[in-house]
């Protein structure tokens, strides 16, 4: 927050914005906004639109990726830049292994929704938004879980 002019940050659990909110009470930071807002409510805050969004572990627990896709676009000026860091679980025998999981965690409430997204449909989902894809790739190169 201290390289930029205005910084906003959101995130769905009002908890995590406390965490937050008790982490800059104990810096010099002024420029930082915090907002509790439900992750299917993507839409331009007051504050904006913004030079840069940042997305990280959002994409794929959106309802709807694509419509989640357009409110990004939406929130940016002409030129901003789009950085996320997006879970992909979906594909062969791993993503079967995930899916079932994660619905198995659902059921007793300790897991939300996920959608089950391969890096190619996430890739497609951004340019389809009208994004310029500049970068892309599996961080870090070989996860734990693909060993």
């Amino acid at each position: 927050a201290p390289s930029v002019a205005a910084y906003t940050a959101t995130d769905q659990s009002p908890a995590m914005i406390a965490i937050a909110r008790e982490k800059a009470a104990g810096s010099d930071t002024t420029n930082l906004t915090l907002r509790a807002e439900a992750v299917a409510s993507i839409r331009t805050p007051p504050d904006g639109p913004f030079d840069a969004v940042l997305a990280f572990n959002l994409i794929h627990l959106l309802p709807d990726p694509v419509a989640g896709l357009a409110g990004i676009r939406g929130m940016l000026r002409p030129g901003g830049v789009f950085v996320s860091k997006t879970t992909c679980i979906g594909g062969g025998l791993r993503g079967v292994m995930f899916t079932a999981m994660i619905a198995a965690l659902r059921a007793v409430g300790k897991a939300p929704p996920v959608q089950s997204l391969t890096v190619g449909q996430l890739d497609a989902m951004i340019a389809d938004a009208g994004f310029e894809i500049l970068d892309t790739g599996v961080m870090p190169a070989s996860p734990p879980a693909m060993r």
